[in-house]
């Protein structure tokens, strides 16, 4: 028996490895309003943007669709499988 454990080829030791920085952009910190004309401004301009004719929603909503479908159609051929494999089990032997 190996009393040690060997370090497998390409795994850095936890102590040198750095941390990660996350690179890209970060979004600007909001400031919250002043005055209750700034926050009634605030709301009328969420009220007004249209979230469903954005593209991106479009493209997310069209993948979340699919991926439903996908779960759907193989969640049915699993349970048609399971049903033909106890159809079979139940059969009595040829032998």
């Amino acid at each position: 028996m190996v009393d040690e454990f060997r370090q497998a080829p390409g795994i850095e030791q936890p102590s040198t490895v750095e941390p990660r920085v996350r690179m890209g952009r970060r979004r600007a910190r909001r400031e919250p309003p002043k005055t209750l004309e700034d926050a009634h401004a605030n709301v009328q301009a969420i009220a007004k943007r249209q979230v469903e004719n954005d593209s991106r929603v479009k493209t997310w909503r069209f993948v979340e669709r699919v991926v439903y479908l996908v779960v759907l159609v193989g969640s049915y051929l699993l349970y048609y499988l399971i049903g033909k494999l106890n159809e079979a089990l139940s059969l009595r032997s040829l032998f």
